[in-house]
């Protein structure tokens, strides 16, 4: 992957490659099929297949604290995605006020050629991009026609009749529906962070539980119960997850996300771990005293391990 450094960030290439232009939040099913045209069309050329993203996301400048999205994943995490989905490279552009400031014209002659040297351009349909959003598709066609570059637009693809949209992927996993989400993204919606120190609770009744602490500004499951896989360098095992606040033993705490590793024990405190989230099992709900808590554990993780067996890799 590129490293970040001066003029927008942005490295300086060598030109005739393929480059693939969008936010790529959470590198779904319709960010694939971009990487897979300029991938073909590079191919057929010998060519550099490439992306250009932005960090941070470009809402961030325009909407008021606190109203920006949560994203689906780290800038990190979207690089290494890309890379797997095929890129060679991807340039990350700082998207700050002189960048958005830049026409339709000076975004193409500074960006895609006079940085990226980009000899096809693939965008989906619905591309704007300069100050005010002036430019679309027609736009970077016409372009495209006066300085010699080549133009790839990819229509919006559909799973199971679902536009896959990052923010559509959003509503679904902040709904639950984290099944429905990992069909539009290809993959299980995943989240990582460190675990930090909770309350032991689970300890006391027998489930003891690894506290992850998720960086702000990304979406995490709705309040639930579900199933997982946790990643960690102990290696991959199933996991139920609790996300919320456990009514029964503690109403007035924070929302938490506490994951049981079902078939691994030890101490993780200060180790990064990775969840994928695979089903939701229940919502949270207030039981009438530690021995149903208990029972609803004992189900979840019967249930989970049985989900998570059934979609070994």
């Amino acid at each position: 992957m590129s490293a970040l450094v001066d003029g927008f960030g942005l490295p300086a290439w060598e030109p005739g490659g393929a480059v693939a232009v969008g936010v790529f939040d959470g590198v779904h099913a319709g960010h694939r099929r971009l990487v897979d045209v300029a991938r073909a069309w590079a191919a057929d050329r010998d060519a550099v297949a490439s992306g250009l993203t932005f960090d941070p996301h470009p809402s961030a400048l325009f909407r008021p604290a606190g109203r920006v999205a949560p994203l689906l994943q780290t800038l990190d995490d979207r690089l290494a995605t890309l890379a797997h989905a095929g890129l060679a490279r991807v340039a990350v552009a700082r998207f700050d006020r002189a960048f958005a400031v830049q026409d339709p014209e000076q975004f193409v002659d500074t960006v895609l050629l006079g940085r990226l040297g980009a000899a096809c351009v693939v965008v989906g349909e619905d591309f704007r991009f300069g100050a005010g959003q002036a430019g679309d598709v027609r736009v970077l066609e016409e372009l495209g026609r006066r300085k010699g570059f080549a133009l790839e637009v990819v229509p919006e693809v559909r799973v199971d009749g679902v536009p896959a949209r990052s923010t559509v992927i959003r509503g679904r996993i902040e709904d639950g529906d984290v099944a429905g989400a990992a069909r539009l993204l290809g993959r299980p919606h995943g989240v990582r962070g460190i675990v930090a120190p909770g309350r032991r609770l689970g300890r006391t009744i027998g489930f003891p539980t690894a506290n992850l602490a998720v960086p702000d500004g990304l979406v995490v499951p709705g309040s639930g119960v579900y199933a997982a896989w946790a990643l960690g360098a102990f290696g991959k095992c199933p996991a139920a997850v609790s996300i919320g606040v456990n009514v029964t033993v503690d109403p007035d705490a924070s929302p938490t996300v506490e994951a049981h590793l079902l078939d691994w024990s030890g101490d993780l405190y200060g180790e990064p771990l990775a969840l994928e989230f695979v089903a939701r099992l229940r919502g949270m709900a207030a039981f009438a005293g530690l021995d149903a808590l208990k029972a609803a554990i004992d189900d979840d993780v019967r249930r989970a391990r049985g989900i998570l067996t059934e979609t070994v890799d």
